[in-house]
């Protein structure tokens, strides 16, 4: 487990275990019901991360995980009833309206792609 996020359970109260010799190979003693640690957990992940993207640090670098795969900015131009009908689909959808672009540019690509594809030789 990364140190960082050993660091984090740790100060969210989880149990650790140390060099026993009954340790199982686990990090956390999952022998515990964990209901509050788990949300101060969460409080803790969810600061430590805004306060990393506000320095500028590489979050998943800094955690250890795979990063978020690449993403651009792209403008858009919508006039003022296009925007306001397609944030009404995300809002009925439950998800933000950047999701819904990037969800909608996804399948037009793919039905592009699938529109294109050329025969294999044979």
């Amino acid at each position: 487990m990364n140190e960082r996020i050993k660091e984090l359970v740790k100060r969210a109260g989880f149990v650790l275990w140390n060099n026993e010799p009954h340790n199982p190979g686990d990090v956390v003693d999952w022998a515990s019901r964990y209901d509050n640690e788990l949300i101060e957990y969460t409080r803790l992940l969810v600061n430590e991360v805004l306060r990393l993207q506000r320095e500028g640090t590489d979050v998943a670098n800094y955690f250890g995980t795979e990063p978020a795969p690449a993403m651009e900015s792209i403008d858009l131009d919508f006039g003022d009833e296009e925007l306001l009908q397609y944030m009404k689909l995300a809002h009925d959808m439950d998800i933000t309206f950047n999701k819904f672009v990037e969800n909608a540019l996804r399948a037009a690509i793919e039905k592009f792609e699938n529109e294109n594809e050329t025969p294999e030789a044979g």
